[in-house]
């Protein structure tokens, strides 16, 4: 994993994602995100993406792991 881009809280509270990330997710209008978190952390992931992004995170803790 590594930081690419921050989000700004608008006064709204909206979160405005980069129009780079935007293009490079083919985020849309209307599309859904999961929100997950943890104590620390908070992370979106497009809901339509959760099931390939959870094997890509399995197989990050295994490569820790080692």
């Amino acid at each position: 994993m590594k930081i690419e881009w921050t989000a700004t809280i608008s006064t709204k509270w909206q979160i405005v994602i980069p129009k780079s990330a935007r293009k490079k997710f083919n985020l849309q209008i209307g599309d859904d995100l999961v929100v997950l978190s943890s104590k620390n952390w908070l992370m979106l992931i497009k809901s339509d993406n959760l099931e390939s992004m959870m094997s890509d995170f399995e197989e990050m803790i295994k490569i820790d792991e080692k």
